[in-house]
């Protein structure tokens, strides 16, 4: 990378390598009804929140300590924290606890 004069920022490579196909994994299963990609869809929707709520974080030091800010990336931040954190409540509002099928394993709980 040094010879070629640019520089690969971790983040893009972990959000293209990891989080893209992870999420297109998340997005497909549930079509299948597959279980795990409802519980994978769960946790990429929490990190959508999470995430956005650090890039809102970081847009609001930046302003204090006198950086410019970007109005649509702030606007953009703002719809990935608001729409992670609603389909994440969304989603688990329809989640159901899982019953024990035998009888014998519902007498102890």
């Amino acid at each position: 990378m040094r010879r070629a004069g640019t520089t690969t920022f971790f983040v893009y490579v972990l959000d293209l390598g990891v989080i893209v196909p992870l999420a297109l994994i998340a997005a497909l299963r549930p079509l299948r009804r597959r279980v795990w990609g409802e519980a994978l869809a769960a946790v990429l929707l929490m990190k959508a929140a999470t995430m956005g709520l650090a890039l809102l974080s970081m847009t609001w030091f930046a302003a204090r300590a006198g950086l410019g800010i970007a109005a649509g990336l702030t606007a953009l931040w703002v719809g990935i924290a608001g729409g992670g954190l609603a389909l994440s409540i969304r989603l688990l509002a329809h989640c159901r606890p899982i019953l024990p099928t035998d009888p014998a394993e519902a007498q102890r709980s």
